[in-house]
């Protein structure tokens, strides 16, 4: 009975999510043939980390993963290269633990180090708290709209390739109900909320600064200074005719128009999305290709909104549905 009721669910969790992902595409389709962006640019202020802030980031975040490996080596008793295959239950909630608490713990030095070292708002950083359930919505989009598409293709390349994952191998040798929790808490909070604070907010937002920086090089005019304003809804709102604007029509090359044009780069989006993949390249080609496609779906909503809540969201629900697809699929083997 129980099993009955949960095929019903899954699939009909299937088919809304269908609906909504065509109902997505269509509406974004729409918006491109009106020459429209996918999703309106807001303006914002050029994130002020530089290079040292970056090198520093990634500097922490190395060393709370060596403690980590050698918490790991220390709790377990075993050199790494027998840690994998021969680990206990028990330890590998363990590994789990440590391993998130290194992650948050760099994630934190790294915050507060920006916080107080170039003054960084909660903009700059991508959070603004008078928009968090906009943020939810909008990160929810991305997924019911890039979601369906990854996982089709990821499934017709891992019927050619191998595709491989550590926590899936996990759970199918020990289905363990505390492991479950405590891996479904790294999966779920700590993956998305550190790994999109390192590459969208630290290296997206740094290579959009770059970006800007060299176009700024190319004219005599100074480098533009976006301000944090009243930013259009983020949430793909229906096609509208633009609206004429109340200013004189006049230097329509002028600093806003550059602004706008120096944010809009794509190489940040592109790089930012590759040295995700890449970091996932253990896993096999398959996720290597899915997570660029997805990344680089996430990083264009950062770009166009420096927000950094929906790239969390968006991460979140692909975890959470895979994750979910597992356990259900353990359950009736």
């Amino acid at each position: 009975m129980i099993h009955a009721i949960m095929q019903t669910l899954a699939l009909t969790f299937v088919a809304f999510l269908l609906v909504a992902c065509v109902r997505g595409w269509i509406r974004l389709i729409r918006r491109y043939r009106l020459g429209q962006p996918l999703l309106e640019w807001e303006p914002r202020a050029i994130v002020p980390w530089t290079v040292w802030e970056v090198v520093a980031a990634i500097a922490v975040f190395l060393f709370a993963q060596l403690l980590a490996a050698t918490a790991i080596q220390y709790w377990v008793g075993r050199e790494p290269e027998f840690l994998f295959a021969e680990m206990t239950g028990d330890q590998w909630v363990g590994v789990f633990l440590v391993d998130s608490l290194a992650k948050l713990s760099a994630a934190g030095l790294w915050l507060l180090l920006i916080r107080r070292a170039v003054r960084a708002t909660w903009e700059d950083i991508g959070i603004q708290r008078g928009r968090i359930l906009e943020d939810f919505w909008l990160g929810g989009a991305v997924f019911v709209i890039l979601g369906p598409p990854v996982y089709a293709l990821q499934a017709l390349l891992a019927y050619w390739m191998p595709y491989e994952h550590p926590l899936i191998e996990m759970l199918q040798a020990r289905w363990d109900p505390l492991f479950l929790l405590v891996s479904g808490l790294a999966a779920l909070i700590v993956a998305p909320v550190v790994e999109e604070f390192f590459f969208r907010t630290l290296l997206q937002g740094w290579f959009e600064r770059l970006h800007t920086r060299g176009l700024s090089f190319l004219s005599a005019s100074p480098p533009p200074a976006f301000q944090v304003g009243d930013p259009p809804s983020a949430d793909l709102p229906e096609p509208a005719e633009p609206a004429e604007s109340a200013a004189e029509p006049v230097d329509q090359e002028g600093p806003a128009s550059a602004s706008e044009a120096a944010a809009k780069g794509t190489w940040p989006i592109l790089v930012t999305a590759l040295l995700f993949a890449l970091m996932h390249f253990p896993h096999g080609i398959p996720a290597l290709v899915t997570l660029t496609i997805y990344a680089v779906g996430i990083g264009y909503v950062y770009r166009q909104t420096h927000r950094l809540v929906p790239c969390i969201v968006a991460h979140l629900a692909l975890n959470a549905v895979s994750l979910l697809a597992l356990a259900l699929a353990i359950l009736e083997s």
